[in-house]
């Protein structure tokens, strides 16, 4: 006959903490959590946690088969909240909710399906100026930069990209001060790329330049080559 103790492993029930190292976090703590929380001495589902990308049988609106290879929320008006998703086959999708969606199609001259061969990024811009739609910027990095404009179900190349993006484009961008700003090709690695002030979709450099026309910044790091990311800190 077995004779033993029961010994209760206090498990997270002081919830997540990841700010401090390992060696100071006590065993009450978690370092990790997907979507749970124990913080009520229970084993609990997140609160606002759900599962994304599933069939509808209500709607009939499919999963993205293939899985997602980036997504970014997106407002085209006040109060529309659209999921914009890459699969990784190429297709565009946007959500109307969690439970349902619409495919995307490309307009004239955009490709059919994009192609995914690094980590793709997307941009909210647009409300330049009074009146301009509210656009998402998809950055593959293996095709021209595609915009979605407004509510809309379609997908295009932008408008004026920038001389040397006919067979390198950028693989990342943000917008700051009233400029789409983005990086990343393979022939000018170091070179930021600024929007015209107030049209975020041209890139085009005029021959004497303005103040608030498109411009060109050749920033070398020095060591490793190549701009690597960029993030708005406090405006």
């Amino acid at each position: 006959m077995y004779n033993g103790q029961n010994v209760l492993i206090p498990l997270g029930g002081g919830g997540l903490q990841t700010d401090l190292p390992q060696s100071r976090i006590s065993p009450t703590k978690l370092i990790e959590a997907r979507n749970i929380t124990l913080v009520n001495g229970y084993c609990e589902k997140a609160p606002g946690s759900r599962r994304w990308n599933q069939f509808n049988q209500f709607t009939g609106s499919t999963t993205i088969g293939a899985g997602i290879a980036a997504f970014t929320e997106f407002f085209p008006s006040k109060y529309n909240q659209r999921v914009i998703a890459l699969g990784k086959d190429g297709s565009v999708h946007k959500f109307l909710s969690a439970f349902e969606k619409v495919l995307v199609t490309p307009q004239p001259g955009a490709p059919s399906i994009l192609n995914i061969g690094q980590q793709p990024h997307f941009a909210v811009g647009g409300v330049e100026a009074i009146g301009n739609q509210r656009k998402v910027f998809i950055f593959t990095g293996l095709n021209q930069i595609q915009v979605i404009e407004g509510d809309s179900n379609t997908y295009r190349p932008i408008a004026s990209p920038a001389a040397d993006w006919s067979t390198n484009y950028p693989t990342f961008g943000l917008v700051y001060r009233s400029r789409l700003w983005v990086f990343g090709n393979t022939n000018l690695p170091d070179f930021l790329y600024l929007s015209e002030e107030g049209d975020y979709e041209n890139f085009v450099v005029p021959g004497s330049p303005g103040a608030t026309d498109p411009r060109l910044f050749d920033v070398f790091p020095g060591d490793g080559e190549g701009i690597s990311g960029a993030f708005v800190f406090k405006n």
